[in-house]
């Protein structure tokens, strides 16, 4: 059975890490790298970078961790989640760049489709402090994937618009602007709103536009 894999399933993932040594991280880092990597031919040939990118993020990160925070977090789990998100935007952008048709035939596309929306959550909830470990690790893919269709009630037209083109139909920012009309600043503004209204509505239940 393939493991599950991307930063809402990063709570099953060991990261060990000792205080102000970023380099005692390493074991965990090739092991974020190889999950990350895999299935993706692109950042196969780009390891180093990888491996460069996810030890920026340590030293960014780290003094940033609060061990009296209310969420309880240790710096190992404080450090795994912004580097499994770092990473695995990166595949993204990585998966984005190959031609839609070469993906139209994986069996795997609609589940692919909502592990992105999942983890776009997760990149938003990062820009929030002590909001990030409610999310990830409260949210289940499976329960959201059911709950998806009500949950997508809750936002606008253009809301639901910008959520549908940027995860499922993986059109940049510039050609959704194009699409509705709108500037690309605006975009932004609706995919952060959109994301932000899914994770409250995923967590809280309230699914009211």
């Amino acid at each position: 059975m393939t493991p599950q894999r991307g930063p809402h399933y990063a709570k099953n993932c060991p990261f060990h890490i000792k205080p102000n040594q970023p380099l005692s991280a390493a074991e965990s880092v090739v092991r974020c790298v190889e999950c990350v990597a895999r299935g993706c031919d692109p950042l196969k040939r780009s390891k180093p970078d990888l491996h460069q990118l996810a030890y920026l993020t340590i030293l960014e990160n780290s003094p940033k961790y609060d061990p009296k925070h209310k969420s309880g977090a240790s710096l190992g789990t404080f450090i795994r989640t912004r580097v499994c998100t770092k990473l695995w935007n990166e595949r993204d952008k990585a998966l984005k760049a190959i031609p839609y048709s070469a993906l139209e035939g994986d069996k795997g596309t609609q589940h692919q489709q909502v592990n992105q929306l999942m983890d776009g959550l997760v990149a938003e909830a990062l820009l929030h402090d002590g909001v990030e470990d409610t999310v990830v690790w409260e949210i289940d893919v499976e329960n959201f994937k059911i709950a998806l269709p009500q949950l997508l009630g809750c936002l606008s037209e253009n809301e639901r618009a910008v959520v549908e083109m940027k995860f499922y139909d993986g059109l940049k920012a510039v050609e959704i602007a194009d699409r509705l009309g709108v500037s690309e600043g605006r975009i932004s503004q609706l995919s952060r709103k959109a994301l932000a209204k899914l994770g409250k509505a995923y967590l809280f239940g309230t699914t009211q536009s």
